[in-house]
């Protein structure tokens, strides 16, 4: 097997429902990880997204297995039986963890918030995959400390300001890390989680209209536009990713895409 990390960079907002229901304040969740709590996309809704990117190429069931329709349209279901030729796709997809997230600011528009722990996961994750390189080596002294020499900003909903800046090494493999020209700051863990709870992840008004009158106002929670996931793809064929190139165009991921959620870029981390 062949392994290859990407970056999925969101364009715009995302929804990736959860599909859980609440009966607080938001009526529609995003997905999490079961073991950190943090935005995440789970390895089926992020297959799909990419099966349909690619509906039509050939070979697509040989990588992405079987569909629940038959070769003729018809539902194995309704068929009153099961495709005989069905199989299990080659490759294997794992599930997109966040990486970083845009924290608004009083000195430029937004930071790209990274966590000590959020990195560490990162290298561990492909540690874990038997990929072997030099992690970044950072620790609690670069807590709020910032990049691009900006000084004493007040980190919007966190409450909390920086306090130094980063060293330039540490600073490049972090942007080099992010794919990002913006500027970053390095959060604890426990900032990262209270900024993506359910209290302040960023949480959209929609409403159905009819003649003009509301008929259904609900609240749906989503991950702001430029933050940061990553994902591996496990090849059973290296030259496969080169057919199925995911940094080709964009990839719409999670529901409401009519209304311009969940369109995000995609490009190879080395």
């Amino acid at each position: 097997m062949y392994t290859q990390f990407y970056r999925l960079r969101a364009i715009t907002n995302m929804h990736v429902g959860s599909g859980e229901s609440n009966y607080g304040v938001i009526d529609k969740l995003i997905e999490r990880d079961a073991a950190s709590g943090l935005p995440c996309i789970n390895s089926s809704g992020l297959k799909g997204a990419i099966k349909q990117k690619f509906k039509g190429i050939p070979g697509l069931k040989e990588v992405f297995g079987s569909d629940h329709t038959r070769n003729d349209g018809v539902s194995s279901s309704d068929s009153g039986g099961e495709d005989k030729n069905a199989q299990q796709g080659s490759c294997n997809f794992l599930p997109a963890h966040l990486l970083a997230i845009p924290l608004r600011t009083d000195k430029v528009p937004f930071i790209l918030g990274v966590s000590i722990s959020t990195v560490n996961a990162y290298y561990q994750f492909r540690k874990d995959l038997g990929l072997t390189e030099n992690p970044i080596t950072i620790s609690a002294e670069h807590k709020f400390k910032v990049s691009d020499e900006i000084t004493d900003v007040d980190l919007g909903q966190s409450g909390k300001r920086t306090i130094g800046n980063l060293e330039k090494n540490i600073e490049t493999q972090i942007k080099t890390l992010l794919g990002t020209k913006h500027p970053v700051v390095v959060l604890d863990n426990e900032t990262l989680i209270e900024l993506c709870n359910d209290l302040n992840l960023t949480v959209i008004a929609r409403n159905a209209l009819e003649d003009g009158q509301s008929q259904n106002l609900w609240y749906e929670q989503v991950l702001p536009r430029e933050s940061i996931l990553y994902f591996p793809v496990m090849w059973d064929d290296a030259s496969k990713k080169k057919t199925f190139d995911l940094t080709k165009g964009t990839l719409q991921v999670g529901g409401n895409a009519s209304v311009g959620y969940g369109f995000t870029k995609i490009t190879e981390i080395p």
